[in-house]
């Protein structure tokens, strides 16, 4: 084929926004349509290698898996072999043996599957694991199982490769636009909603785009491509219902700007073919295997989720180089045929996977015997998860619910989002204590009240929570044995982000159930530690470092506050038995009171919180 070095640059303008969306950058919030684009090339150029070997005569599987190899494997390997040194230094027992397993997975290009098991609500440390972004890679290499072979058929059976690619592609999208409504985690990790992005490259390949011959259309095409990548990087951001159609824009981009520069080009492909661009796009490869692992493990060192701006412009940096000596000294010298035929890179690439998961499956272990009893004690914090939290949050839009208590018919429900599950452990315990029966309605990131916002979960979620409030209040209403409704969420959460939507919704149902006779208790101002405690006091505990300090006892937010008062319901100040003297405890005797940033844990429900409500006649 011949080369098109604006492909490279359209490599450095899909690799950069991914490195600036992982480092943090709010300006890039989008950029991880760049996946997207690196599909699109992906498919663009092998579908033109076969192509062409097919055309000669000379296509062979064999010779084509041998590339992919010389192509994948070498970088991939060491970056999995440093990523598993670094995670048995500095990673918890946990976190080590998680690493293991997605290493494991990376080897056996399985990780996109991996990740989308281990996705949820309360999952946790997919953020901390640094082999998250092989899920890519995994897509392309299950893609490749298949994509030769049937075109090699076709071709043999003398069917057109372009009818099959058009299908493929259409009902690929199709899918992952109906997926990615339901089921938001497989749309974005699994091949068949992925695969229509791969075949956008193919069908460019295949002659489905007319030939561009003015230069003028070639640079209004190349411009419209640019625009259609830059702005899903600067537009889209964490609620964008993505990959379904909102994955066409920059996959449409990148073939726009492919087939400009195919046909000659211009400004724009010159620009993007010139040195710098495709410099970057040289060694984008290499960098997009070492920027995540590299930012991972500095988010370990400073025992935080987020990168400080030095940290972040650190890491890229450091990102780069490791790139450029990886490309200088690893890919270059692999993909070299006259340094290693294709037997000794076929023993190579073997060997490396089997040493590489031989260490992976060590790592599964977790090597517990490299902390001391007492941070090993504060880890087991992650664990003490209130039972609520595991079987009481019904996923879907209609008024299931649980039982707490004593037993028998409810005379109490609890109502509201995971704040309310969590601290279901405690209620319960109350509710036994007072012999008193109740129902837990929780659903993730859906605040109590018709009508309320949930600006922190996915508009699919976002409608599924409207559909369960409506149908939560109107069984409340329709059942006399219901005395009392507690309200429990994360209320800062929403206030800080639809403060009038929230405080309108609450109140106007708060009302409602006191006009149908209800009393209505709201929980508010559980203190918020702002970080992981099990797993920063487990590490500040292994350091010898002194951990954070308790934080500030909070205040009712006045806005809160004022709309319980006008509805009439009662306020329980949940800080009260965390908090004195202006500060509040996060772990008691060695154990941590709450079993992730923000949510209570069963310890904490049971010597602090439950009889704390006991004390307030909450039931």
């Amino acid at each position: 084929m011949k080369y098109q070095p604006e492909v490279d640059g359209l490599r450095a303008l899909a690799v950069v926004p991914v490195v600036l969306f992982h480092a943090g950058f709010p300006q890039f919030a989008g950029g991880f349509v760049g996946v997207d684009v690196f599909f699109v090339i992906s498919g663009y150029l092998i579908t033109g290698i076969i192509r062409q070997d097919i055309d000669r005569g000379s296509f062979s599987i064999l010779n084509f898996y041998e590339r992919r190899v010389r192509r994948i494997m070498p970088a991939l390997m060491l970056v999995i072999s440093a990523s598993l040194g670094g995670g048995l230094i500095l990673f918890l027992p946990y976190q080590l043996e998680a690493l293991g397993w997605s290493a494991i997975s990376a080897i056996a290009f399985t990780s996109n599957m991996w990740f989308w098991t281990q996705t949820g609500y309360f999952a946790g440390g997919g953020d901390l694991d640094p082999l998250l972004h092989t899920w890519s890679l995994a897509v392309e290499e299950q893609f490749y199982l298949f994509f030769p072979l049937g075109i090699a058929a076709l071709v043999k059976l003398r069917r057109r490769v372009l009818p099959f690619v058009v299908a493929v592609f259409a009902l690929s999208l199709v899918m992952a636009e109906l997926l990615v409504h339901r089921m938001p985690s497989a749309a974005f990790y699994l091949l068949p909603t992925r695969a229509w992005e791969l075949m956008v490259g193919a069908m460019l390949s295949l002659g489905a785009m007319p030939p561009l011959r003015r230069e003028g259309f070639r640079d209004a095409a190349a411009l419209a491509g640019l625009t259609l990548i830059l702005g899903p990087v600067l537009l889209y951001g964490p609620q964008t219902v993505f990959p379904g159609l909102s994955a066409l824009p920059p996959c449409l981009g990148a073939a726009m700007i492919i087939a400009a520069g195919k046909q000659g080009g211009g400004r724009v492909t010159d620009l993007l073919g010139s040195r710098l661009p495709v410099g970057i796009g040289l060694i984008s490869y290499s960098l997009y295997l070492w920027h995540w692992p590299i930012f991972v493990f500095s988010r370990q060192l400073g025992a935080s989720p987020e990168l400080s701006v030095g940290a972040a412009l650190a890491g890229i940096i450091l990102s780069v180089v490791l790139a450029w000596a990886t490309w200088r000294y690893v890919e270059a010298p692999f993909r070299n045929r006259a340094r290693l035929s294709r037997n000794s890179i076929f023993r190579i690439a073997t060997s490396l996977a089997v040493l590489v998961g031989a260490a992976a499956a060590g790592a599964t272990t977790g090597v517990p015997a490299r902390f001391e009893p007492r941070a090993l004690g504060l880890l087991r914090g992650r664990e003490d998860v209130p039972p609520q939290v595991h079987t009481c949050i019904i996923d879907a839009g209609n008024d299931s619910a649980c039982p707490l208590g004593a037993g028998g018919a409810a005379d109490f429900a609890v109502w509201g989002d995971s704040h309310s599950a969590a601290l279901g452990g405690a209620i319960d315990l109350a509710g036994m204590a007072r012999r008193r029966s109740g129902l837990l309605f929780a659903f993730n990131g859906c605040p109590p009240g018709v009508g309320a916002p949930s600006p922190t979960i996915s508009p699919p979620d976002q409608l599924r929570c409207r559909e369960r409030n409506d149908a939560v209040r109107s069984r409340l209403l329709r059942d006399p044995g219901i005395k009392t409704v507690i309200l429990s969420a994360y209320w800062q959460n929403y206030l800080d982000r639809a403060p009038g939507e929230l405080l309108a919704a609450v109140g106007r149902t708060a009302h409602e159930l006191k006009q149908g006779g209800k009393e209505v208790v709201v929980l508010a101002n559980l203190p918020v530690p702002g970080y992981n405690v099990p797993w920063v006091t487990a590490l500040a505990s292994h350091r010898g470092h002194t951990p954070p300090p308790p934080h500030r006892q909070p205040r009712v937010d006045p806005r809160l506050a004022g709309m319980i008062v006008r509805s009439g319901a009662r306020l329980i100040d949940m800080s009260r038995p965390f908090c004195r003297s202006d500060r509040c405890d996060v772990q008691e005797r060695g154990t941590p009171l709450f079993f992730d940033g923000n949510h209570v844990s069963q310890t904490g429900n049971r010597t602090r919180i439950a009889p704390y409500l006991l004390r307030q006649g909450a039931l």
